[in-house]
């Protein structure tokens, strides 16, 4: 049933991005998936591996018809050069989200924790540069936890291979 629903999902959100007119962020099935899944994982609340992968998908999807002119937002930027967001409960705070992270290539994650760091009203060229370390450091970080533990001190195999202590 669930495995029914999420292809139901795909092909209307595939079939949105083919259609080549523009429509606008609040009326965008793209956009209104993301919205709600992103809004769900703002929760806490740990998502099952399918909607995480719904997630992603919607999100990239989003941000490739934005960049293609196919989603019409109404957040425009006081200065394109200044990395500024509205207030988070702004109406446009959303849409500024995805407008930076489609000028900075980057996740609502890393766009909001560069923001942080950085400050208000921060050049692009800085904001980039955050970005990219960001970015990296959160590949670091997958890359750590996916190889697991460091268990060489305790496998006998690997002891010829350690380093004298």
């Amino acid at each position: 049933m669930a495995n029914r629903s999420l292809k139901g999902m795909f092909v209307r959100l595939r079939d949105e991005v083919r259609l080549g007119d523009c429509v606008h962020y609040s009326d965008s099935d793209l956009a209104l998936t993301w919205l709600v899944l992103f809004e769900v994982s703002t929760l806490h609340v740990a998502l099952p591996p399918a909607l995480e992968h719904v997630l992603e998908v919607a999100f990239q999807q989003v941000i490739s018809a934005l960049r293609a002119d196919k989603i019409k937002i109404d957040y425009v930027p006081q200065s394109p050069q200044v990395l500024d967001l509205p207030n988070a409960r702004s109406p446009l705070y959303m849409q500024a989200l995805l407008y930076w992270c489609a000028k900075l290539d980057c996740s609502p994650h890393i766009l909001v924790d560069a923001y942080s760091r950085l400050g208000r009203s921060s050049p692009v060229s800085q904001a980039f540069l955050m970005v990219s370390n960001l970015k990296q450091e959160d590949e670091n970080r997958r890359g750590r936890s996916t190889r697991g533990p460091d268990r060489a001190g305790t496998m006998p195999v690997f002891l010829a291979t350690l380093p004298a202590r």
